[in-house]
């Protein structure tokens, strides 16, 4: 599933959630070695992976863990030089191939 404007808060929550569970897993990690290697709670992680609302830092440790911070570094500096999105696009232009892209959590 496309994240998209129109989707409401919660869902893009569950699909974001859905998106860090399906790719720890495919690392072979747990979420006990998740949260303890990102400095949270197991709880936490668990909260994340089912869609709650969190603080943004706390999803910022765990995409840090993951390695898919370098992603979202090309995308906030792919808005930052000015190259806005259109009203018709979902956001996703030209979509990395990895681990370490940020798409609305392409991953």
């Amino acid at each position: 599933m496309n994240i998209t404007k129109m989707m409401t808060d919660e869902a893009v929550l569950a699909e974001t959630g859905k998106r860090i569970a399906r790719y720890r897993i495919d690392q072979q990690m747990t979420q006990a070695a998740l949260a303890e290697q990102a400095g949270v709670s197991k709880r936490t992680v668990e909260r994340v992976e089912a869609g709650a609302s969190v603080q943004f830092s706390t999803v910022i440790r765990i995409l840090r863990i993951l390695h898919l911070l370098p992603g979202l570094d090309r995308r906030l500096r792919f808005l930052n030089n000015g190259h806005g999105v259109s009203s018709h696009d979902d956001g996703c232009r030209g979509q990395a191939v990895g681990a370490d892209y940020w798409c609305g959590l392409h991953i």
